[in-house]
């Protein structure tokens, strides 16, 4: 910071000109460097950016026949969003959302838009701890010959007893097939956890989320 005199050919100054920020404090006027914001991004954000973009170069590779058919995908299937309330997706959004999940599971990109939608109940949902870490898996595992079916597993940070936490708020941990469960994420420490547990399908379509609170000690 310096004191100037006559900021801009004026008794004072106030507002950003280029790189510089002029103000006014106790009658000393004075400039400064304007700063930026500073956009860090975690190892996680870095990955999903690669995948999105995969996805998205994928997406314009596609013919024109190729994409009219993800356009029709998309006027036949509401997605579900994390209240539990259906939006309209275009032919792209959904394109670039399932290939994302698909590419988190380790699958390859699709052409083209899915063509079955079986429905798969995540029954007998069992979140513990078995330290170092929180565990998911199913008591009774849906259709465990289809290797196409996985298990994912959420989790928030650690929260109070009385806190309601919406999966919007946990990332990402952990994944498994069915036939290879459970999974598994090593905890930091103790404290109360919020798991949120859904199947994926290889071709990315994902079902409702299930929860528990998993109390860590």
């Amino acid at each position: 910071m310096a004191k100037v005199i006559g900021p801009l050919h004026s008794s004072e100054a106030r507002g950003a000109v280029g790189s510089l920020v002029y103000n006014t404090w106790r009658g000393i006027s004075y400039a400064k460097s304007r700063s930026g914001p500073t956009v860090t991004q975690s190892e996680d954000q870095q990955a999903l950016r690669a995948l999105t973009a995969a996805a998205t170069t994928a997406w314009q590779a596609l013919s024109d026949i190729e994409r009219r058919a993800w356009d029709y995908y998309a006027t036949e299937h509401v997605e579900t969003d994390w209240t539990g309330n259906g939006k309209r997706l275009s032919g792209y959004n959904w394109f670039v959302r399932l290939n994302v999940r698909a590419q988190l599971i380790e699958q390859s990109i699709s052409d083209s838009p899915p063509t079955e939608h079986p429905a798969y109940l995540l029954e007998g949902l069992i979140v513990d701890q078995f330290p170092p870490y929180i565990r998911a898996r199913c008591d009774e595992p849906v259709q465990l010959s289809d290797l196409s079916l996985y298990l994912e597993l959420w989790v928030t940070d650690s929260h109070s007893a009385g806190r309601h936490m919406p999966v919007e708020l946990a990332d990402r941990k952990s994944y498994c097939d069915v036939a290879d469960q459970p999974a598994l994420w090593r905890y930091p420490g103790p404290g109360i956890h919020t798991a949120f547990c859904r199947f994926v399908l290889a071709n990315g379509i994902a079902y409702p989320f299930q929860h528990k609170r998993v109390q860590v000690t």
